[in-house]
C-alpha cells in the first residue's frame, strides 16, 4: 500500500542546512513518485534561505532537481537505493558552468503525512 511521507535530510557538513521532500512510498519504502516536491534550506552567506524545487524521476534512485524562481542550476539527487531509510546517505550534485559540487545529506526523519 502506498503512503504519503515527509522525508527530512540534513547536510553532513552543516546540520542547519536541510532538505525536506513530500513523496509517495510503497510498503518497502521505495519512492514511487514520478515527481517529488520539496525545498532546500541552504546558507547564502550566513543566512539560511529556502529554495523550493520539484524532483523529476530520471532512474530508480536518481532524480533531476528543477529549482523554483527561475534558477537554472543543474542539480540532481542520488539515493543509495530506491528504498528510503533513516540514516541513508543521499548525494546532491550541482553542475555549474565552471564545474560541479557534490553534497552529502543523511535522512534523519520519515514521517507519515496521513495518520
Amino acid at each position: 500500500m502506498n503512503k504519503a511521507v515527509e522525508i527530512d535530510m540534513t547536510f553532513e557538513e552543516d546540520p542547519g542546512e536541510t532538505i525536506r521532500l513530500v513523496a509517495v512510498v510503497n510498503d518497502r519504502g521505495d519512492l514511487t513518485s514520478t515527481q517529488v516536491y520539496g525545498f532546500a534550506r541552504d546558507r547564502a552567506e550566513e543566512e539560511l534561505v529556502t529554495y523550493p524545487f520539484v524532483l523529476d524521476r530520471a532512474g530508480d534512485d536518481h532524480y533531476q532537481i528543477r529549482w523554483g524562481y527561475g534558477d537554472c542550476t543543474e542539480s540532481a539527487l542520488n539515493f543509495s537505493s530506491p528504498a528510503v531509510a533513516l540514516g541513508q546517505r543521499v548525494y546532491r550534485v550541482d553542475t555549474y558552468r565552471t564545474g560541479s559540487a557534490r553534497f552529502c545529506y543523511e535522512i534523519t526523519g520519515i514521517n507519515d503525512l496521513v495518520r
